[in-house]
């Protein structure tokens, strides 16, 4: 009710004191836009900082926690012995609702800054496999979108989001191991009371994984600065049910090994070579990525067909 829903699982079986305790705020901000995605990382930043001091002791007991953006908001784990958790969930939501912003406002930009940029001068074949998520899921922001969108951003913008935030948002909580279900119904109770500012909101709609045309190949061709080429091939599955899913983990077990042989050891066209599941969000996919310092991207795609040509013979094999 109210915009949250929570489960809970009580677990003694070895009888640990500890509890895993999850709760996620989620946001039509969050993903709304570059700038959005910016502001949430920023707004992480700034509570992380925040609960450092009080936070470190209590890992030294036993007691610790995770607080994380992800595309529909914020995500926070406690983990560890649960007596007093209800006190670091108290620390966590004052830190929330009163972020210190202005202390290291400048920094946490930085360090973002360096991040994004960092990640444009990865690996030829860590790049293809990020550009590949982001073509295929939407909304979805590059890194250089993130850059731009982030550098003329003030710490007055960061306080005015975390508000905003706040306001509209939709809670889902889960418990697990030592807690009872009228010490969940506390912590739940205890996120209502903290999180005063909060003002139920229809269900986020999660971020959509784009169905590609069958029988067409798709190409998109980017530049990245590095002397190496680096191409992944992205096959998609027809559904998302369970079989579906189950087969193409199955064809990545079956290929993987003949994958790397084929185009590795014998044909040498590349010293990273490999096969992967490719799923994004329960949507089943196979990819294939090479990187090479001496075959051009048309030779390594002309290789991936035609081994997931003879692929197909050698399932029809087994």
């Amino acid at each position: 009710n109210s915009g949250i829903s929570y489960w809970h699982s009580i677990d003694t079986s070895f009888k640990t004191p500890k509890t895993d305790f999850y709760f996620t705020l989620r946001s039509p901000l969050a993903n709304q836009s570059a700038v959005n995605v910016a502001l949430t990382a920023l707004y992480v930043k700034s509570v992380n900082e925040q609960l450092n001091e009080f936070s470190y002791p209590a890992s030294l007991a036993g007691l610790g926690y995770q607080l994380y953006p992800h595309v529909r908001g914020i995500s926070v784990r406690i983990s560890g012995y649960n007596d007093k958790q209800p006190r670091l969930l108290e620390e966590i939501l004052t830190a929330l609702t009163n972020p210190a912003i202005d202390t290291a406002f400048n920094r946490h930009k930085e360090e973002l800054l360096r991040s994004w940029n960092n990640a444009l001068k990865q690996k030829p074949y860590n790049q293809s496999l990020s550009k590949t998520s982001q073509l295929i899921t939407s909304p979805s922001w590059s890194e250089v979108q993130l850059i731009e969108a982030l550098k003329p951003l003030q710490a007055d913008d960061l306080q005015q989001f975390s508000q905003r935030f706040l306001q509209q948002l939709a809670l889902e909580v889960l418990g697990n191991g030592n807690i009872s279900d009228q010490e969940m119904s506390r912590r739940v109770q205890q996120l209502e009371n903290g999180l005063t500012q909060q003002r139920p909101v229809q269900a986020i709609a999660r971020p959509q994984v784009r169905k590609l045309p069958t029988k067409q190949n798709l190409l998109y061709p980017f530049e990245v600065k590095h002397n190496d080429n680096a191409v992944t091939q992205y096959i998609q599955g027809e559904s998302k049910d369970i079989a579906t899913r189950a087969r193409f983990a199955l064809f990545n077990q079956i290929l993987s090994t003949p994958f790397f042989h084929e185009l590795r050891t014998r044909q040498q066209l590349g010293y990273i070579v490999f096969s992967s599941p490719m799923s994004l969000l329960d949507v089943p996919a196979l990819s294939f990525t090479v990187q090479s310092p001496n075959s051009s991207p048309e030779k390594i795609v002309s290789a991936i067909d035609d081994f997931i040509a003879e692929g197909s013979n050698i399932l029809n094999g087994l």
